[in-house]
């Protein structure tokens, strides 16, 4: 078989497509994972936000009631308040990764 240039140029412009097609694809999987990471860094900040809110209500809470209780009732509402924003924690403190 004998090469010609246009066996030759068939060849070069074949290799190139599917340089082209591998580098579109990977640039396509790549997009998708950024799109992904994205969509979960906004999930986590809608997360923490509301988290930070229920906290802020609940320290409001606890101000509220410790301006109000005597010595008893205070350490009452302390320790409820205390086992409510560790369960708080507990609940947002899970956060999930995952990898396309």
């Amino acid at each position: 078989m004998v090469l010609t240039s246009g066996n030759t140029d068939d060849m070069l412009f074949g290799r190139l497509a599917l340089e082209r097609d591998s580098v579109e694809r990977e640039s396509r999987e790549k997009e998708t994972k950024i799109l992904s990471l994205n969509h979960q860094l906004e999930e986590l900040q809608d997360r923490l936000a509301e988290s930070d809110r229920v906290r802020a209500q609940q320290q409001r809470e606890l101000d509220s009631y410790a301006n109000s209780q005597d010595d008893v009732g205070k350490n009452v509402c302390i320790i409820l308040l205390s086992v409510s924003m560790l369960n708080l924690i507990r609940k947002y403190s899970y956060v999930s990764y995952t990898y396309s």
